[in-house]
């Protein structure tokens, strides 16, 4: 995995940069026939006055679902909008997800130019194109795409869809919030006689995430409808730090049965169950695989050392390379076809590791989860999410301070939660894209949401050590120790062990180059890259002309020569909340050698700053010969509301002004 988060490899979804992509190049004729008169309504619809930067409205959005009594469902999709401005003609283009089991009975595309003239597209203009996501090999997810023509400003594309949906997932999402804003939605759900359904809902409205208030009714015995109308966008597309999207949007989940639904924590408990027993068959070890687990512990007695020993193989061993055809998109592949082939996905990389960790005595079982930090809900139970990970099972009372991502369930027993996916986090730790978020702990009866951990800010880490020599020119000759720990060493130790020489230079040199103009690369050496158990370190020197600004008789020179860690935040009224990414930390430690003959005329003054989100101190000290720079950065939190958006600004813009500040040297 290469600095990536991991794809959706058990729950799919439609690759829609791809897909507007490839219909950019469909033709734009159409037939004669008369949209149909639910889209002719629509497009006649007044709307409230959106402001200059909205670029279209959804102006009808109707969903049905329709439940027969073997559990097979359908759903029959409505969708207008109009443009309101150029920069939304991306909104024209339809993209309808299919695979095995969701198959497209009927597709119809429509579109009403701005002068009034219609277009119905022929189902010759109507595209079908595959996956083509990041370790996949192979998968049945495709996807009907079609541009609706003539899509200026004043114009209305609409489209109508009907697709049967997977039996083996009891379960809808009503996604009714986009990016732009919607004047009415409707969700209808038919079910069978004496079918059961149960219903959770988020909204995202100014920002907050409260629960909506829809308007629901019973039209016939087994039919339920909701309704929303006035919907606002989530707009984040020029929003720095935001969340992802898919986090934030409202969206209604409805999980449909014969029996009686689970209320409360219970409706968790089922999601995990289910998943349980879909997966538990896989899971079972073959002789060949439990003797090369047992083969990988030998001599070892100690539980970190005996999960570290198969971490590590799997880690290194068995490649991320996805093959997911129907349920397989759900159902991991045997524990036994994994391990001889060398590879598989998330859920088969976690599916690996329980059979060869209970073949060593140690349980361990799957945690759903979802690289967009706040997608599952603890609101909305559902199997929504794109990624499956591992929890192992601590032995009672057992400790060790290596083993930070651990958790306590509802039973009392505590379990280590950790991603065989990514092979450059070591075994203890998990990825800023997995902390504080939820997941689903699949174990049986006992299954139930849990609360991913955060990591300590000094497990994510970069330290610099930099011994420096300024010359008379203004040049400067460095050389740097760099150690990096955790997430943060995750894209170097890829570069420096799969990447050529002028990669890695690339690399550094393309990073230096944030805080360095015309510098010269001298030296690179990089250690431990493969050994999670070690610091990556970096050895390099490199050399800087007109590095210090001349002013006479003095030099204007910035202590801090490496590491630009201000965030660049505009002055305006924050809605959304604040993601700051990762719970992190960084040191400098810098020895800056004078020039001869100069003598230090003026340093900056220290920076203290403390917040409970993040901390930052600098200092610069003098002797005869050399400037004594340090700093300490942290981050201390993963998320902020947008009530403390000017609390973070002031922070950066303080540290900004220190990042650039510079002593001042004079000659004798």
């Amino acid at each position: 995995m290469s600095n990536r988060k991991p794809r959706a490899s058990w729950l799919l979804a439609a690759s829609l940069a791809l897909a507007v992509a490839l219909a950019a190049a469909l033709p734009a004729h159409a037939g004669t026939p008369q949209p149909p008169d639910w889209v002719l309504t629509a497009a006649h619809a007044s709307t409230p006055d959106y402001s200059k930067t909205t670029m279209a409205v959804v102006l009808d959005d109707e969903e049905t679902l329709t439940v027969q009594p073997d559990g097979k469902a359908t759903v029959l999709k409505r969708r207008v909008i109009k443009i309101l401005r150029p920069q939304g003609r991306g909104f024209a283009t339809v993209v309808v997800p299919i695979d095995r089991d969701r198959k497209l009975r009927s597709l119809h595309v429509w579109g009403i130019a701005s002068d009034g003239h219609p277009y119905t597209l022929r189902d010759n203009e109507i595209l079908e194109i595959g996956d083509n996501e990041y370790g996949m090999l192979y998968v049945d997810l495709h996807a009907k795409v079609a541009r609706a023509p003539a899509a200026d400003p004043g114009a209305v594309v609409a489209y109508e869809y009907e697709r049967t949906e997977r039996p083996y997932v009891q379960e809808y999402s009503w996604n009714f919030q986009d990016s732009i804003p919607t004047l009415h939605s409707v969700f209808e759900l038919i079910l069978p006689p004496d079918w059961h359904y149960s219903v959770a809902s988020r909204n995202a409205v100014a920002g907050r995430k409260d629960d909506i208030g829809v308007v629901t009714s019973q039209p016939a015995p087994g039919h339920y409808r909701w309704q929303l109308d006035r919907i606002s966008g989530v707009d984040i597309e020029d929003v720095p730090m935001t969340p992802e999207f898919e986090a934030m949007a409202g969206r209604l989940v409805v999980r449909y049965s014969r029996d009686p639904q689970p209320t409360g924590d219970d409706r968790w408990t089922a999601i995990g169950n289910w998943y349980t027993t879909l997966a538990s068959p896989s899971a079972q070890a073959t002789p060949d695989l439990s003797a090369k687990a047992k083969e990988l512990v030998a001599g070892q007695s100690d539980f970190t050392a005996k999960v570290q020993a198969i971490a590590g193989y799997m880690q290194r061993n068995i490649r991320y390379v996805g093959i997911e055809i129907g349920i397989g998109g759900l159902q991991p592949h045997t524990a036994d076809e994994i391990f001889r082939n060398h590879y598989g996905d998330c859920k088969d990389k976690a599916t690996l590791l329980r059979a060869m960790l209970e073949s060593v005595g140690i349980h361990s079982t799957w945690v759903l989860v979802d690289t967009r930090r706040g997608l599952i809900d603890p609101r909305i139970p559902s199997v929504d999410g794109n990624h499956a990970i591992a929890a192992i099972e601590l032995p009672a009372g057992y400790t060790n301070p290596v083993l930070q991502s651990v958790v306590t369930a509802k039973s009392g027993k505590s379990y280590l939660i950790f991603d065989p996916t990514n092979q450059w986090i070591p075994i203890g730790q998990i990825p800023p894209y997995e902390q504080g978020g939820y997941g689903i702990l699949s174990e049986g009866g006992q299954s139930q949401l849990i609360a991913l951990p955060v990591m300590a800010a000094a497990s994510d880490r970069v330290d610099h050590t930099i011994h420096a020599q300024l010359d008379a020119d203004g040049s400067l000759s460095a050389t740097v120790v760099e150690q990096r720990f955790g997430y943060s060493a995750e894209r170097p130790r890829v570069t420096f062990t799969e990447g050529s020489q002028q990669q890695q230079r690339d690399y550094l040199e393309n990073r230096l180059r944030r805080d360095l103009n015309g510098i010269s690369l001298e030296k690179l050496a990089a250690a431990h890259s493969t050994d999670l158990s070690s610091p990556l370190e970096l050895d390099y020197s490199f050399h800087v002309a007109n590095y210090a600004r001349n002013a006479g008789d003095l030099l204007l020179v910035r202590p801090r020569i490496l590491g630009s860690d201000a965030w660049s935040l505009p002055r305006e009224t924050r809605v959304w909340p604040i993601d700051l990414s990762a719970v992190q930390s960084r040191s400098d430690h810098i020895d800056l050698a004078l020039p001869p003959g100069y003598v230090v005329d003026e340093l900056p003054e220290p920076v203290s700053l403390d917040t409970d989100f993040a901390s930052y101190h600098s200092a610069v000290t003098a002797d005869a010969t050399a400037l004594h720079y340090t700093r300490e950065y942290t981050v201390k939190q993963l998320e902020l509301d947008a009530s403390r958006y000017d609390d973070l600004r002031k922070f950066t813009e303080r540290v900004a002004y220190d990042e650039a500040t510079s002593a001042v040297l004079k000659k004798k």
